[in-house]
């Protein structure tokens, strides 16, 4: 479980939505869920910034636990091998993206691990399509 949880700002925001997407965003991160965490920053993206339920502090703890976020999910989608690389890796791109400066993502050994993998099973699937290797490897 994480503190971003207890860490983030109790500031009063300006309108209920704001508040409510807040105490979700809270929620999400304390259940290690990238996913659902990615969601809901972009439906606070899209509301004005005087009406943004998160200060500068916040953000800064959210890209922070975001990026380790990512970076979990990629080692995991490539030590379990169940398919979820392609996952793992888009989500990855969208917290280095949505965050400007949530360095560490695409540079670390999860995301060159990830990388990887998707490659070799490309590879592997484009030689067993062409013959060059036995199916029931």
């Amino acid at each position: 479980m994480s503190s971003v949880h207890s860490e983030l700002s109790s500031a009063p925001t300006s309108d209920a939505g704001g508040h409510g997407l807040r105490a979700q965003l809270r929620h999400a991160l304390a259940a290690d869920d990238l996913t659902g965490a990615l969601s809901l920053l972009g439906l606070l993206s899209a509301m004005p910034v005087t009406e943004m339920p998160l200060d500068t502090d916040d953000l800064g703890k959210v890209r922070r636990r975001l990026v380790r976020l990512a970076r979990d999910k990629l080692g995991k989608a490539v030590r379990e091998e169940d398919g979820s690389v392609d996952e793992a890796l888009r989500e990855a791109d969208v917290v280095e993206n949505h965050f400007p400066y949530a360095v560490g993502v695409s540079s670390s050994i999860e995301y060159a691990a990830a990388r990887w993998h998707q490659q070799d099973a490309t590879l592997l699937m484009e030689l067993c399509k062409r013959g060059h290797v036995d199916h029931r490897l």
